[in-house]
């Protein structure tokens, strides 16, 4: 049962950040804290050590996967605030009536 619930913590870790690195490519983030997500970076690849030593292989899966989208949210947000860079991608709002709103 242990070893069930921790492959399900393994798909559901992956909602959390996701949704963020999506919101990323339509917004700038301008609320979003870098120094949340370099703590967060570090306190993962700590565990991820931690997990390597012990032999857990749900974390050495977990981990490196969770990583990889707060890494991508880190770098975009540090890319944006160095060069003020805007979201590429086109986010365009459409209305009740179909009518698109850049």
């Amino acid at each position: 049962m242990g070893e069930i619930a921790g492959w399900l913590s393994v798909g559901l870790g992956q909602l959390v950040s996701w949704p963020q690195v999506l919101k990323l490519r339509c917004e700038r983030g301008d609320g979003v804290s870098l120094a949340s997500y370099a703590i967060v970076l570090v306190s993962m690849s700590l565990f991820l050590i931690h997990a390597i030593a012990i032999g857990d292989e749900i974390s050495m899966v977990s981990v490196p996967l969770s990583l990889v989208p707060n890494a991508v949210i880190a770098a975009t947000l540090i890319h944006r605030r160095r060069t003020g860079a805007e979201p590429k991608a086109s986010c365009a709002k459409t209305d009740k009536e179909g009518v698109r709103h850049e």
